[in-house]
């Protein structure tokens, strides 16, 4: 039988015919024979888990320090390298309405339809409003709302429930009534809601806590980085747009506490509340890592970035005996085709095309396509479909077809399909410059401090226009 080679590494891959690898989803296992006595099995998952976890946070140390702009010099050929790899996509850019929704007054519409519901709601902002209007309709019915949060109060005029009431919740003061009594049972007092309209209109005061967290988070990184030292290694031979090229390395090492040092910062910040996560889950990752990086035989991750005219070829991690890599092969950006390894098993590719303005990207992973994706730069269309598979072998498909466009003062998502396996779906996101809010007038119903008998004579009202 022919013996196979490795065109990147040299190494030998066994004879034609003798080696069939399987990747199985479920379980995380690959299988592979060598054509006599049993299949290798090697359990995957964890360790695709494992150091891909180890991975992010050893070059999140390099990331952040690109990012601060601290470190970008000729001198440095990996930072550079890194910087010049690495391109905001083009539907990034064309989804950034930050210029309109941080002005001094703005709108955001949305519009949509499923399944016979449909909704038209408008959110507008000014600096001493905020307002939503819009309506539902549903089985042949058109329910309009309406409603206005400023300094001192909420305002809501629901037609459908009361025509001539509108009610109000000043967060401003104490709230003491029935509605806050049936509420205190689930455990949500006035204390609470003040607070959070409150915030939701005026900011809080938070927000600069945490701003100073996040910013001595990338300080203690940046300082972390400061440590490593990067050193020249053996040239590899990498394919570059269709081309064997030789490639420059460098090498730099992460120690265990450096890991630890980073899991620090974090920790520092998710104490100083610039971490939310209402179910634990982010305290949670940083106590198991932090558990196994205590209980573990010292960790050396052994970073290895190979360049190629100034642009990453790949990026390797070595931990103990294992490795992960990323393989850069080009296309009209170098990362427009990439491919995935662990121990020398790719298991995932990125193929990308370009056909006048529209570049198309595909994920598959053991030959079994994931995503695909694809953008119009020129119109704005986009579409993109996903597929993903259960432990049970199911499959779920997932499609959105639509197009984007954004100009000076305007911007607008129209989705056309949208298929996310509750049936069919059309939505349209439009932003815009400028909010017209109108005032609400009607009885005033004082949401926080009416009485029992109010109330009932509220919902009575309700029970008989329904009934």
């Amino acid at each position: 039988m022919e013996e196979k080679f490795d065109p990147i590494s040299g190494e030998s891959q066994g004879t034609s015919g003798e080696d069939n690898f399987y990747f199985d989803a479920a379980t995380g296992e690959v299988s592979g024979g060598s054509g006599e006595g049993s299949p290798k099995k090697k359990k995957l998952l964890p360790l695709i888990i494992s150091l891909a976890v180890v991975l992010a946070a050893a070059a999140a140390v390099v990331v952040i320090g690109i990012v601060s702009g601290a470190f970008i010099s000729d001198k440095n050929k990996v930072i550079a390298a890194v910087g010049n790899t690495f391109e905001i996509p083009q539907i990034i850019k064309d989804l950034d309405f930050n210029d309109i929704i941080t002005s001094d007054a703005y709108t955001v519409g949305i519009e949509g339809e499923a399944d016979g519901v449909s909704v038209d709601v408008d959110y507008l902002r000014t600096k001493e409003q905020q307002a939503i209007t819009g309506t539902i309709g549903a089985s042949g019915i058109n329910a309009e709302f309406s409603g206005i949060l400023d300094d001192n109060q909420l305002k809501l005029k629901i037609p459908f429930l009361d025509e001539e009431k509108m009610f109000v919740y000043h967060y401003d003061q104490e709230n003491t009534g029935y509605f806050m009594e049936m509420l205190e049972e689930y455990g949500l007092n006035d204390q609470v809601i003040n607070q959070m309209l409150d915030t939701l209109h005026n900011g809080s005061e938070e927000n600069n806590t945490n701003l100073e967290a996040n910013k001595e988070l990338v300080e203690s990184i940046v300082e972390i980085y400061q440590k490593l030292e990067f050193q020249k290694i053996d040239k590899r031979t990498f394919t570059i747009d269709g081309k064997n090229v030789s490639c420059a390395g460098y090498e730099t090492v992460i120690t265990t506490q450096m890991l630890k040092e980073v899991l620090d910062s974090i920790q520092k910040a998710v104490d100083a509340g610039a971490v939310y996560s209402t179910t634990g889950d982010v305290q949670g990752v940083i106590d198991n890592l932090r558990y196994a990086l205590d209980n573990s035989d010292d960790i050396q991750v052994r970073l290895k970035y190979y360049i190629y005219k100034k642009k990453l070829a790949a990026i390797r991690a070595e931990v103990n005996e294992e490795d992960v890599e990323v393989r850069f092969e080009g296309g009209t950006t170098r990362t427009q085709n990439m491919g995935f390894y662990i121990s020398g098993l790719k298991i995932l590719d990125v193929k990308g095309t370009t056909e006048g303005e529209k570049d198309t990207t595909i994920l598959s992973s053991m030959g079994t396509e994931l995503i695909r994706w694809s953008y119009d730069k020129g119109t704005g269309e986009f579409e993109a479909s996903i597929s993903m598979y259960n432990y049970d072998y199911s499959q779920e498909n997932y499609y959105i077809k639509g197009k984007i466009t954004n100009e000076k003062d305007s911007g607008e998502i129209d989705i056309s399909e949208l298929d996310a396996g509750y049936g069919p779906m059309e939505m349209k996101i439009t932003f815009t410059e400028g909010a017209d809010i109108e005032n609400i007038e009607g009885e005033e119903f004082d949401i926080g401090n009416a009485s029992v008998y109010e109330c009932m004579e509220f919902f009575g009202k309700i029970y008989e226009q329904l009934y």
